[in-house]
């Protein structure tokens, strides 16, 4: 019985602290929300202005009803722009895959999105934007 208390204790932890972790990140930095925006019916475009940074990794959440992209591209203070494949339709509670941003801890100015709520219904999607160092 001493001994199986420690291991109790020790199944324990683990857990606790894998939770943890896995609430950061994959490789601990945690997810850090940049903006959100309410999604018009008609195709519309939008510009989510940062200023901040670094981060390594972006991801979009959907909200409210589904949202179809068409493009969106990232802006970076030094001028650069990337375009990010994003060309899909995300259902509401739903979130694109983790975008790796090019190069080392990159300052984000801002985000272009092309999308629009998914026919259906008259009520407005939101958008968030996600960003992690």
């Amino acid at each position: 019985m001493a001994r199986a208390l420690p291991m109790w204790m020790l199944s324990v932890c683990l857990l606790v602290f894998s939770g943890w972790a896995q609430a950061r990140g994959e490789h601990g930095g945690s997810w850090e929300k940049l903006a959100s925006k309410n999604v018009g019916i008609l195709g519309e475009r939008d510009s989510i202005h940062v200023n901040r940074g670094p981060y390594n990794k972006l991801r979009l959440s959907v909200h409210k009803r589904a949202v179809e992209f068409s493009r969106v591209f990232v802006e970076f203070r030094n001028g650069d722009r990337i375009e990010v494949p994003v060309r899909e339709r995300i259902h509401a509670g739903g979130q694109s895959r983790v975008i790796d941003l090019p190069g080392r801890g990159r300052y984000i100015k801002k985000v272009i999105l092309w999308y629009k709520t998914a026919p259906g219904s008259l009520e407005r999607a939101q958008v968030a934007v996600w960003a992690r160092r």
